[in-house]
């Protein structure tokens, strides 16, 4: 994989190809995942004409790309523009940071080749909150300096997990005050 993230994605769709680049496919779907998770995917990508990676362009700033090139020593970080043949390979690998998603969700990364072509690959994901408040939203109305307001909400990890809240007063305003 690409360095610990969450592993799995199910390959889906035709095989990608771009004019010299095929690679096996170019989508990863990765289902329900949880809020917070870093999905990870490799692509192994083969040349199959003469060509060189201009640039690798996100769709988000959640979304990287890093590309090596496979030699005879190993795998090696790849320069742009540098020239590839036919039969060179190379790996592309994708992460997705999840943290304050929500929902479906489509990461696209293009590669853009010389002579203006590109090569499209994609993340997908149904991004689930880890941690669910009721009410999600809380009414204080309108509040004038010495009167007090109180609410009270339930704290709950989608997943049924149990988990442990602390306060820690960090970047609370000295006024406001937390119990648990």
């Amino acid at each position: 994989g690409c360095g610990g993230g969450a592993q799995g994605a199910q390959a889906q769709g035709a095989p990608g190809l771009a004019g010299p680049l095929v690679a096996e496919p170019g989508e990863a779907a990765f289902g329900r995942v949880f809020e917070g998770s870093l999905l990870e995917h490799d692509w192994s990508l083969n040349v199959i004409a003469p060509t060189a990676i201009r640039a690798a362009k996100t769709d988000c700033g959640c979304t990287l790309a890093r590309i090596q090139r496979e030699g005879p020593n190993g795998r090696e970080a790849y320069a742009f523009g540098t020239p590839l043949m036919a039969g060179d390979r190379l790996q592309v690998c994708v992460s997705y940071d999840t943290r304050g998603k929500r929902g479906p969700t489509r990461r696209a990364v293009t590669l853009s080749l010389e002579g203006d072509s590109s090569f499209p690959l994609a993340l997908t994901a149904e991004v689930l909150p880890w941690l669910v408040l009721e009410p999600a939203e809380f009414d204080f109305t309108r509040l004038t300096e010495g009167q007090g307001a109180e609410r009270t909400f339930q704290v709950r990890s989608v997943s049924g997990q149990p988990f442990q809240l602390r306060a820690t007063g960090v970047a609370l305003p000295s006024w406001v005050r937390v119990e648990l």
